[in-house]
């Protein structure tokens, strides 16, 4: 194993963008890729590690401009292309951008009907060729790259803007929603959703959105405006209470009374 200077701090300069909020950052073990409020999309070189005169990244940075600022952003399992969410706030402007890491050019154009405003705020790959994203327009939407379009979505059952979506890149997701702390777990093989669960406690802020989420087969991590969370998925550890059977209840009440 190669030596590596802890105390050793390389500097990431975004070159054209002094002036510009970084709203995303990915990286490879060779390059370091970030979006920005403005629009672009910058890629730098990684420094060697051992050249000792190589401290800060290599200054030949590309840029690629967007018309629509920059949500998110994730680089794909090869780390061949990554893929770019914005705004979808500029007509004729996608939210949706696959770019190719070294020809630095857009290899996937998704075939989708975007309504105005649908932007991504958050994506997660399943496999290389499989997007998950999520955002304003309130859906998980799952993309197959080989063909270009959406093969499946999954609506939020309280309609609210999704912050983040993560997975066990098989069948399980878990978005963190606009409201209350809320997350919804889903199943990819089912149309309805599995099971709600709402993070808050006292001393928190009970309607901020959940920012952030990672999750695995015991626990989750939820950050919301204030504090981060740690759900487990135990009957001991919390009492529990089916949050799906009295939401489905709920629907179930006001459809009989119209």
């Amino acid at each position: 194993m190669k030596n590596i200077d802890k105390n050793r701090c390389h500097g990431v300069k975004i070159l054209r963008s002094n002036h510009s909020c970084v709203n995303a950052i990915d990286t490879t073990s060779k390059n370091v890729i970030a979006g920005l409020e403005c629009g672009a999309v910058t890629i730098q070189r990684h420094p060697d590690m051992d050249s000792p005169e190589k401290n800060v990244y290599d200054e030949s940075e590309v840029c690629i401009r967007l018309l629509d600022k920059v949500r998110s952003l994730s680089i794909d399992p090869t780390g061949v292309k990554f893929a770019v969410g914005s705004s979808g706030t500029t007509i004729n402007s996608p939210p949706l951008h696959i770019i190719d890491i070294e020809r630095y050019t857009m290899v996937n154009t998704m075939r989708h009907t975007w309504k105005h405003g649908a932007g991504i705020l958050d994506m997660v790959w399943d496999d290389p060729n499989t997007l998950l994203t999520c955002g304003y327009d309130t859906y998980i939407r799952k993309w197959d790259l080989r063909t270009g379009r959406c093969v499946c979505s999954w609506a939020d059952p309280t309609d609210a803007t999704l912050y983040c979506v993560s997975s066990d890149h098989q069948y399980t997701m878990i978005a963190g929603t606009q409201y209350n702390c809320l997350a919804v777990l889903w199943d990819q093989r089912m149309n309805d959703f599995v099971q709600m669960y709402y993070v808050n406690s006292r001393g928190s802020s009970r309607r901020s959105p959940i920012y952030s989420l990672q999750f695995d087969s015991t626990c989750m991590y939820c950050a919301t405006d204030r504090h981060l969370f740690e759900l487990t998925f135990s009957t001991r550890s919390c009492q529990k209470l089916d949050y799906k059977s009295l939401y489905l209840s709920c629907r179930l009440s006001r459809g009989s009374s119209r």
